[in-house]
């Protein structure tokens, strides 16, 4: 439809769709901008009360909606005020001190792996990396839900989680019900999953069937990572400008969400080349068609670090986490959990790919997030 009609199209009575790049900046804008989310994005997250499906600012309207999560918020006021509650918790400074935690579950995958070395039988490590993924939040959330039902008072020590402070926040105690502590438990554990799974997946795919980029990148680790048994900091990980790259390219072409995210400005007219949209316009773009533009990525389904290595402020056109006042409340969270498990997995094991290509990778079906042909086994490899 862009490619007949042009850049800005009606796909909708009641929405738009952008596939221009330099819109982002308006589209998702931060600061003080309010930018609602629909009704359709919160209804697909299926996960009713949670702060990241919560549709828009104004908290009367999330209050009448009976489905508001973290990431589903319509109401950008009821958002801002359960974000804000959160965000302290994924703060880079917060997401630093959980840096052991993540460490020692990086570890634990590493010596899981290890124990298929030589063994002959294929690992679905698709599996095993959203098994990383969820294992550490999955357990704070039953413990906490199980103090709450059981009427005790979580104590404050070096393991309080983001549940404990929400408990002993100063929000309102419909807010701080189990329910809905519960769904925003769910929904942070399930977006945490998702990207963090498929990601590692889709990295590992393009690292075993291109030698030449697993080679250079291993090179670099080696300057920072001489024991292979320890881990370095993040910190250190995060100045290496080819791992970076590895995970950006990964990041670019795994999407995040394929559907597209909608945003509404219910204040204010947004202007894109002559055209007035509408206050309360709800207007979308896609990651999907963004990460491929062959502008600005060229020979754009190629996996490629070294676009990013020339020019780092690709990452401005990077829409895995969305961008602005709803970008993913995760994210800083999200790229530790990369950096060190991408690190710790390729200087550690010796893996090859069974029965795998790249149709196993491959996005074939907008779910939500994307999904290859149906009949996929996974990323399967053999340790060495």
């Amino acid at each position: 439809m862009h490619e007949k009609y042009g850049p800005l199209i009606r796909i909708s009575p009641n929405e738009l769709h952008c596939n221009d790049p330099d819109f982002i900046g308006a589209l998702y804008a931060g600061g003080g901008a309010r930018r609602d989310k629909s009704k359709f994005y919160c209804d697909a997250g299926a996960m009713p009360g949670s702060t990241v499906f919560t549709v828009g600012h104004d908290v009367s309207t999330d209050f009448q909606y009976v489905r508001p999560t973290i990431l589903t918020f319509l109401s950008s006021q009821l958002h801002r005020m359960r974000r804000t509650h959160l965000s302290s918790f994924f703060s880079k400074a917060s997401v630093r001190r959980l840096e052991p935690l993540v460490r020692n579950t990086v570890d634990k995958l590493t010596d899981a792996l290890q124990t298929h070395k030589n063994s002959g039988k294929p690992v679905v490590v698709s599996s095993a990396y959203s098994g990383f993924a969820i294992d550490e939040l999955r357990g704070q959330v039953a413990e906490i839900i199980g103090q709450h039902k059981g009427g005790t008072k979580p104590e404050k020590d070096a393991r309080a989680t983001i549940f404990h402070g929400l408990l002993e926040s100063s929000m309102p105690d419909e807010e701080k019900a189990l329910n809905r502590l519960g769904i925003d438990g769910f929904s942070l554990v399930r977006a945490g999953t998702e990207t963090m799974g498929s990601t590692l997946s889709l990295i590992t795919y393009h690292l075993l069937s291109k030698p030449e980029i697993l080679s250079k990148l291993r090179k670099e680790l080696e300057t920072v990572f001489p024991d292979p048994t320890i881990i370095p900091p993040c910190a250190e990980l995060e100045k290496l400008p080819y791992l970076t790259a590895v995970i950006q390219e990964g990041l670019r072409l795994g999407y995040g969400v394929s559907t597209r995210l909608q945003r509404i400005a219910p204040d204010e007219a947004l202007h894109y080349k002559g055209w007035a949209i509408p206050p309360g316009t709800s207007t979308g773009m896609t990651a999907v068609l963004v990460h491929t533009n062959p502008e600005i990525f060229p020979d754009p389904h190629a996996f490629n670090p070294e676009r990013w290595v020339e020019n780092p402020r690709l990452d401005k056109y990077l829409l895995s986490f969305s961008k602005g006042s709803r970008i993913c409340v995760g994210i800083s969270l999200a790229y530790e959990e990369l950096y060190l498990a991408t690190a710790g997995i390729f200087r550690r094991t010796e893996m090859e790919l069974y029965e795998t290509d790249f149709s196993d990778v491959k996005m074939k079906y907008d779910n939500f997030t994307p999904k290859p042909r149906l009949d996929s086994k996974g990323i399967r490899v053999l340790v060495k």
